[in-house]
């Protein structure tokens, strides 16, 4: 037991002095907190490994991932996709040292593990195996799985956390399937560590589902023109940039019509910006009624869109646009009955013999178009 109790403390000392240089700690409190988590994570994987001695692969390899994870969020308040990757790291030096040791202290010198277990000298050949190991990876290996993380972490934060969470609780599941239903039922400490999983497990579950919903909420509120529906501009212009791409690889016409609303203005002066807001989305919803629903709209600010057409020629689009402005007219809202409703647009297209991969190419042509139409509609005769 003694011999179990210094390995683990051993083992536990090395992987905190290494993943502390690794994770680059400089403030004091964070260190400290780091510590504590990784002293209570040394005690609670030392105390299980004595009581249960006889546990199986799978619940050893679970129980740390898990004790670790849950000791670094609870003490440290780490992330549990960062810890995630220390334990992963701490498990990949330790699977080394195994197959090397294995190799030499079975497969060389014949011995077996009941002598390697009541051996103080071979225990400690394989701790400072451990350590020769960490030694040997970290400026490396070590520094660069952890850089890795660092970046994916900065780029992916929650969906990083969810996966992570994920994980663990299919981890923890699998656990109580493959230890509750063997021979540790008898096991009065494992029936209690099964329970206490089991609510890690649900909690973690309806954890999982509630960031979802949030990612997915805060993912369309980014994305999406709260008054209008439609698109807004930076979500429009990533969208546009692939719809550009496809469009090259599978030799489809592509063409923009940006679009600008006329007389704005003059209804927010006399009647107010709530009939203005009324008159940009009764002529957006009218434009998304005549147009496939796949069409994508992007609001580019104000009171200027951009509609982006695949498949469709410049006449074609032309055609559409012009029956949407009588649309807009006839069915303008009693309200707005005095004021005429209408906007100015430009197309421009991507042809064969001058492709662009830049949106931005496309849109200044469609905007300078929109701009002559709207000079000719001021002359004859806006209110504007």
């Amino acid at each position: 037991m003694i011999i179990v109790l210094v390995n683990c403390m051993w083992t536990c000392a090395v992987m905190l002095w290494f993943n502390l240089k690794l994770n680059h700690l400089k403030n004091p409190r964070k260190v400290r907190k780091f510590v504590i988590g990784n002293i209570c994570y040394a005690v609670l994987i030392t105390t299980f490994t004595i009581i249960c001695r006889d546990r199986s692969v799978n619940a050893s390899i679970i129980a740390n991932m898990g004790v670790y994870i849950l000791s670094m969020l609870i003490f440290s308040h780490r992330n549990l996709f960062c810890s995630f990757i220390e334990i992963l790291y701490t498990f990949l030096i330790q699977v080394l040292a195994n197959i090397l040791f294995v190799i030499v202290y079975i497969g060389i010198l014949k011995k077996s593990m009941a002598e390697f277990n009541q051996s103080v000298v071979a225990n400690l050949m394989f701790s400072l195996l451990v350590l020769l190991l960490y030694i040997l990876l970290n400026n490396n290996l070590g520094k660069a799985i952890f850089k890795l993380r660092d970046t994916v972490w900065i780029k992916h934060k929650l969906s990083m956390t969810v996966a992570t969470a994920y994980i663990l609780v299919i981890a923890i599941w699998c656990l109580v399937a493959a230890n509750i239903m063997a021979y540790e039922l008898t096991n009065p400490f494992w029936l209690i560590v099964s329970l206490v999983l089991v609510l890690i497990g649900v909690f973690l579950g309806i954890t999982i589902f509630e960031q979802r919903n949030k990612y997915i909420a805060l993912k369309q509120d980014s994305s999406t023109d709260e008054l209008t529906g439609t698109m807004t501009r930076k979500a429009g212009m990533d969208y546009l940039s692939r719809m550009l791409v496809a469009a090259h690889k599978k030799g489809r016409s592509f063409n923009v019509c940006y679009l600008d609303i006329n007389d704005l203005k003059v209804v927010n002066d006399n009647l107010g910006h709530q009939y203005g807001d009324q008159m940009i989305c009764h002529i957006i919803s009218t434009i998304r009624n005549n147009l496939k629903s796949s069409t994508p709209i992007i609001r580019m600010g104000g009171d200027e869109f951009l509609i982006a057409f695949q498949d469709q020629s410049h006449a074609e689009i032309k055609e559409i646009m012009d029956r949407i402005l009588v649309m807009i007219e006839v069915k303008k809202p009693l309200t707005l009955i005095d004021y005429p409703l209408s906007f100015s647009y430009g197309i421009a297209g991507d042809t064969e013999k001058s492709k662009t991969t830049n949106p931005m190419d496309l849109i200044t042509v469609a905007d300078q178009k929109m701009y002559q139409y709207k000079i000719e509609y001021k002359l004859n005769g806006s209110q504007a």
